[in-house]
């Protein structure tokens, strides 16, 4: 398991958050974190949805907090939905900010909304920002190294010996298979993004992930793609 050091408040955290950052970031050092979901992925989400909120002319203040708290619920020992849970636990940290009420409201709708697996379409423009940004984080280089990350927590092999790229009609397994998670998760998201400069971003991300699955064909002497 990974343990996210302290650290120093970057310069990018708006000055009317760096306590909130201080307390999240706390929370967000337990050591069953996985280095996929620690305190570094918080930090990079929280800063590209800071930067997507000034193309996209949204509430900044919203973004950092829900930024901030989106994965709160994951420092819950135990499945279920972390989105969930950090609704749960957002609301008495958000009262301690900047925010208003409407914000603080916004924040949690925005928090609620992220998780991929649930597939909700947020309706504000914070929700879709904060979405964007945690898709964000799980592709490219990045996407990729988390990917990893997670399979030495979880011990799934890197790829099915027999189908690696799940060209044999075989349905992706990602519980079993790391290049799986590539199928069923990563290579959709580039059609999920709400905000064109997401969009923008991912087109460069995504790039790289096919390029990844290219070379891996290469050196497992797969059949290239057409």
């Amino acid at each position: 398991m990974t343990r996210c050091d302290e650290r120093p408040v970057p310069g990018w955290v708006p000055e009317a958050f760096r306590e909130l950052y201080f307390v999240a970031a706390a929370k967000m050092t337990a050591p069953e974190l996985d280095a996929g979901h620690c305190w570094d992925h918080v930090e990079r989400v929280t800063r590209t949805a800071l930067r997507l909120a000034g193309e996209e002319q949204a509430d900044a203040a919203v973004v950092c907090a829900a930024g901030l708290l989106h994965d709160l619920g994951r420092t819950v020992p135990g499945e279920g939905d972390h989105a969930r849970r950090s609704v749960e636990l957002a609301p008495p940290l958000l009262s301690g900010t900047c925010l208003s009420a409407h914000q603080a409201a916004l924040a949690l709708d925005a928090i609620g909304d992220h998780r991929y697996r649930d597939g909700k379409v947020p309706a504000a423009i914070e929700g879709k920002i904060l979405q964007d940004a945690d898709r964000l984080d799980a592709v490219g280089a990045i996407g990729i190294a988390r990917c990893f990350a997670k399979s030495s927590v979880t011990g799934r092999r890197l790829y099915s010996p027999d189908d690696p790229f799940c060209t044999a009609g075989r349905e992706p397994d990602d519980n079993r298979y790391t290049i799986d998670h590539f199928y069923s998760k990563l290579l959709k998201l580039k059609d999920t993004f709400h905000t064109a400069s997401a969009r923008k971003l991912a087109e460069r991300r995504h790039a790289f992930l096919t390029a990844f699955l290219e070379e891996m064909r290469v050196e497992l002497g797969a059949s290239p793609t057409a």
